[in-house]
């Protein structure tokens, strides 16, 4: 069956099912200028056009993004507070995304550390934000133990033209017009 998820409901199901993500981020903050046109509200939807998630996008400081994820039929307690910023990596625009509201594990104790998640994004067009997600299996077999950003923005450069380094699927969202 052909997924329809966007890749925000493959960050979600990563950090649900416990999968880890990077110890650190591919860089620091401020690399790369904040881009403005990303602000606002997004809406990502299913191959039939439903409505799946929303993602709002505002400025969280100088050289953070802050990010409000809500699947369409969630409450608005059930919302994921995350952070980004973005970094470069051979002239593709890379996300490191990590959650800033998730400072508790299954059992309800403290995390140690946060874990940080990547996605390719561009703009299509003002209306049309393109994300595509790291595979599951760069995570678990190249980037699991890497703690130092060079070190992960290497192993991201020398591999991101391997054919199993991205998913296959595009996460697509469309600017709300509301």
């Amino acid at each position: 069956m052909k997924r329809t998820l966007t890749h925000l409901f493959i960050f979600i199901a990563l950090l649900l099912t416990g999968c880890e993500g990077a110890k650190a981020p591919m860089g620091m903050a401020g690399e790369v200028a904040m881009d403005h046109r990303l602000f606002g509200t997004w809406v990502g939807g299913g191959e039939g056009g439903n409505e799946l998630a929303l993602l709002t996008i505002s400025q969280l400081n100088e050289s953070e993004y802050a990010l409000l994820y809500k699947e369409a039929e969630e409450k608005e307690s059930e919302q994921m507070h995350l952070k980004a910023f973005a970094t470069s990596v051979n002239g593709v625009l890379f996300a490191n995304v990590t959650c800033t509201a998730c400072d508790n594990d299954d059992d309800g104790d403290a995390e140690e550390e946060d874990e940080w998640y990547f996605f390719s994004f561009s703009l299509e067009s003002d209306d049309v934000l393109v994300a595509t997600a790291l595979e599951d299996d760069v995570y678990k077999k190249g980037l699991k133990d890497l703690t130092d950003s060079g070190e992960i923005r290497a192993y991201i450069s020398a591999h991101m033209t391997d054919k199993s380094f991205f998913e296959d699927e595009n996460g697509r969202f469309k600017r709300s017009k509301n």
